[in-house]
């Protein structure tokens, strides 16, 4: 009897009818001891070479400002740690922030100078001031200023600067297309919006090309609302506070985009309609955000 068997690799023998045996009766046809039954015996297939280990992940060099730390584990791994040797900082007020790969705490944005005025701005800009407390017929000047944000957007066009002056400013502001809105600093400079809302921010960006500086932000409504659906909507942010926020301290929707440098949130709080814990950020799809 002659038989043709395709063997799996993995089997290490196979016995047809229970019999196995390593001899032969020299006939050619398997049957050790004429018996009858075929016997088979197969050899296992070599045991497969284990497979090499995956490379370790290089995170050296580090960040300018960042320590390398050896690992202590059997992989040694060199990581990148952000603060210093002592640690991050506890910071002396909230208008400073320990900054990833900086030493020690620094003030968010520029710090507070005698001026009531923003300094640094462009001799060739044009410029819209305002003062919370100033007369009502005010003219935007930095001798005859606005009192309110809102007085200022109606005469802003692409390009210009609303210039904070120190105070505190409740309202809710529509920024426009290629408009700056410009504090003298975060700790003396804040735009709140006592009135609740949820589909608005405290600062609402309508249309691409705006900037946001050197200024808190909170109030009963998201910090920064930037809705990207019906407009290309995009913010520039260097030196914000969103503190104390409701909701979001930052919210892009559809094709909104957000760039920012030394932008803090703290404390959102939790919506008002139904508690939900409040998010220091919200994107939508097709949202998106540069370094801050």
């Amino acid at each position: 009897m002659r038989l043709l068997l395709y063997l799996s690799p993995l089997l290490a023998a196979l016995s047809v009818h229970g019999a196995c045996s390593s001899g032969g009766d020299g006939d050619g046809d398997g049957d050790a001891d004429g018996d009858g039954d075929v016997d088979i015996e197969v050899t296992p297939p070599a045991s497969p070479e284990a497979p090499a280990p995956p490379e370790l992940p290089t995170l050296t060099p580090c960040p300018a400002g960042w320590r390398e730390v050896p690992d202590d584990g059997p992989d040694g791994v060199t990581r990148c740690d952000p603060w210093p040797e002592s640690g991050r900082q506890e910071c002396a007020t909230d208008s400073e922030a320990h900054f990833l790969g900086e030493p020690a705490c620094s003030a968010i944005g520029t710090p507070c100078t005698a001026s009531d005025w923003p300094a640094g701005l462009p001799d060739d800009a044009v410029l819209l001031h305002v003062q919370a407390g100033a007369a009502a017929d005010g003219d935007g000047s930095e001798e005859r200023p606005f009192a309110t944000i809102a007085e200022a957007m109606a005469t802003a066009g692409a390009g210009t600067i609303i210039a904070l002056a120190k105070g505190s400013y409740d309202e809710a502001v529509r920024l426009a297309e290629g408009v700056t809105l410009w504090g003298a600093c975060v700790a003396e400079t804040t735009v709140t919006c006592s009135e609740p809302a949820s589909d608005a921010g405290t600062i609402t960006v309508d249309g691409p090309l705006t900037a946001v500086r050197n200024l808190r932000v909170g109030g009963e409504r998201p910090g920064l609302w930037v809705d990207g659906d019906a407009t290309e909507a995009s913010v520039t942010l260097d030196g914000v506070l969103f503190q104390g926020c409701r909701e979001y301290g930052l919210s892009l929707r559809g094709g909104a985009s957000a760039t920012g440098n030394t932008v803090v949130v703290r404390d959102t709080a939790s919506r008002g309609s139904d508690g939900a814990l409040g998010r220091g950020l919200h994107a939508t799809a097709g949202a998106g955000h540069g370094p801050g």
